[in-house]
């Protein structure tokens, strides 16, 4: 198994305007990241992890083609992945029951404060 590049981070959101707010402060903090637009289906995201080596992901709920809680759940069996922390992200209320069904290591809730998004990117790649 290949091991993590801690300073990668993985971005995975259909919403353009999410991503580049999230990948330019991060960028800003050294952070080397990669975004993947939506999840069309589990064996392009796992090729991604394969490829990129990421220390984190964090993912989308709402997305068309694959959903977050399959993503996660697909990332979380496999050997390849299972070990790197997934932070869930949704707009909706109940983000906490998602990320939990999903099996996230842990939440945001969309248009978040981003000193958390550092602070768990921060903790995660610790």
């Amino acid at each position: 198994m290949l091991s993590n590049t801690l300073e990668n981070v993985l971005l995975v959101d259909d919403d353009v305007d999410h991503l580049s707010i999230c990948s330019l402060i991060l960028q800003r903090r050294n952070y080397t990241v990669r975004i993947l637009l939506g999840c069309k289906n589990t064996d392009e995201l796992i090729g991604v992890v394969r490829e990129f080596r990421p220390g984190i992901i964090f993912i989308d709920h709402d997305m068309p083609g694959v959903s977050g809680i399959d993503a996660t759940r697909e990332l979380k069996s496999n050997p390849l992945s299972k070990s790197i922390p997934v932070i869930y992200f949704s707009g909706q209320d109940n983000v906490a029951e998602l990320a939990a069904a999903a099996g996230a290591d842990d939440f945001l809730r969309k248009h978040f404060y981003m000193p958390k998004l550092l602070e768990l990117t921060a903790r995660y790649t610790a």
